[in-house]
């Protein structure tokens, strides 16, 4: 598509294009944000950090370069040669420019969008793989990375990626024939409108608790933030977790279909629910009351991933998919790296290694930690510098409550001394817990593994399935399993 025929999408006057005349009729083959990516015929987005890089853009064969209105100044421009497209709205703009010139890629599948605090990373991946299962070509976008059935896992740099990087990831997912898209949508992108110009068939909630309030201030903005998945994209479907109060009072007042679940039986009015027994689902439909009583067989643990699984079996149900469907492709699922992963060894203990970084989340593991330990349960745990920072008290009084011995360590320290962040988390403790700050997180996982004995458990939370740690601005190689796994080897010596 040539750029003036690409223009159209946008409103008369919402843009300007500098040296208008120099091969505006060029062809557009991709709208690329990283100048590295360029190709012959690109376009290259320009985000603010990426001003330094139009150059280099530019001689690595971009057709034209997109810029926000702010950053307009035509002489600097003009020296590019190429046009530049000066957008009034970018964020609003970005996205109808991606589906213009990929053809409205999100219509041609079925996008499940997921959000909520904690959760989204397991229902998304469990989603991915009982569509699989069921044999239905599905891709996975989310933290864990990009993935579909031709490509294996890659590495991204946000849980959702931003607008133009996720229009191209659909549209690598749709030209490999991919029929389903497994999204997870943070309360960042939400925010940031980096969703935009996506069409959802199926919203799903997980649940709602403390994160990222250094970003979004309170509680309250958080949550609508989430909440905009529902209110402003519309999917045809929602499911919702009504075990969870907001949950539930989001269900109450969604205006379209939805499928809840939980282990209450809350019904709601709504199309279907399911409710959970020991992994024996029920249906139930609104209209026509409908006991369908079943069992699952799951190869993953934990209280939460319990949730995890209703809520992906809801989603699937919520795809038109029927229970019997639901049951088989069960089978299909695998634990997600870094989520409640037990690190094999032969001293008799437990040990599990977990991405919980939130105080429901810590709560959520150790809880599901403590049925699965005759003997004292150890907990490793730290909070992310430059991040929120009320949560940090919070993590300790609930690893306090919960644990019987509490080892704090470095999680991601980033720029804030790490003996600061410690003493925070430690404010929280109850003054008789049993407790040590050991800042270097190798040594803190191998005090922990010496501490064990049989009938122990030992959860290390933070990381998960991250293989790095972020200290000062330097990201240095750090992979809490494999850790684990050598200190383990080392006492079994």
């Amino acid at each position: 598509m040539n750029l003036l025929n690409l223009l159209e999408c946008l409103q008369e006057g919402s843009f300007c294009v500098v040296m208008p005349s120099l091969h505006c009729e060029a062809e557009i083959q991709r709208l690329v944000t990283d100048s590295r990516q360029v190709a012959s015929g690109d376009a290259f987005v320009v985000y603010e950090n990426g001003f330094p890089f139009m150059e280099s853009a530019v001689t690595n064969g971009a057709a034209a370069l997109i810029i926000s209105q702010k950053t307009h100044q035509d002489n600097f421009l003009k020296s590019f040669g190429v046009p530049v497209v000066v957008l009034d709205d970018f964020p609003a703009q970005l996205p109808l420019l991606c589906n213009c010139l990929y053809g409205n890629t999100s219509h041609s599948l079925k996008v499940i969008g997921i959000t909520g605090t904690n959760g989204k990373t397991t229902t998304a991946w469990m989603v991915h793989q009982m569509l699989e299962a069921i044999g239905k070509s599905s891709c996975y976008i989310g933290t864990l990375g990009f993935k579909t059935s031709q490509t294996p896992l890659k590495e991204l740099a946000n849980t959702t990626p931003y607008v133009v990087e996720l229009h191209n990831l659909l549209k690598q997912a749709h030209d490999e024939g991919c029929e389903y898209a497994s999204i997870e949508v943070s309360s960042h992108a939400l925010d940031q409108n980096r969703v935009g110009g996506i069409s959802f068939d199926v919203g799903a909630f997980t649940n709602l608790s403390q994160d990222h309030l250094d970003y979004h201030g309170t509680m309250e903005a958080y949550e609508n933030a989430k909440w905009r998945l529902f209110s402003e994209f519309q999917p045809r479907m929602a499911v919702f977790n009504v075990d969870d109060e907001v949950g539930l009072r989001w269900a109450q007042n969604f205006k379209g279909e939805s499928v809840t679940f939980g282990t209450r039986g809350r019904l709601t009015g709504m199309v279907s629910q399911i409710t959970a027994s020991s992994l024996d689902l029920k249906i139930q439909d609104s209209c026509d009351p409908l006991s369908v009583p079943m069992s699952f067989n799951l190869r993953v643990g934990g209280l939460f991933n319990y949730y995890n699984f209703l809520g992906a079996s809801s989603i699937l149900l919520a795809l038109g998919f029927n229970l019997e469907q639901v049951r088989n492709a069960s089978e299909g699922v695998s634990p997600v790296a870094g989520r409640f992963q037990g690190i094999a060894n032969n001293l008799g203990a437990s040990v599990i290694v977990d991405y919980a970084h939130t105080p429901d989340g810590l709560q959520k593991v150790l809880e599901s930690a403590r049925e699965v330990t005759s003997g004292k349960l150890i907990v490793i745990f730290g909070c992310g510098g430059d991040r929120d920072k009320s949560k940090r008290p919070l993590m300790g009084k609930i690893a306090s409550k919960l644990a019987d011995a509490v080892i704090l360590t470095s999680d991601n320290p980033r720029t804030e001394d790490p003996l600061t962040i410690l003493e925070e988390v430690a404010s929280g403790l109850h003054p008789l817990t049993q407790q040590i700050q050991i800042v270097d997180r190798v040594e803190a996982i191998n005090y922990g593994v010496s501490m064990l004995n049989s009938g122990d458990t030992l959860v290390i939370a933070g990381k998960g399935h991250e293989n790095y740690q972020i200290v000062g601005k330097e990201k240095v190689h750090l992979d809490d399993s494999k850790i684990a796994h050598e200190a383990l080897s080392l006492r079994t010596r």
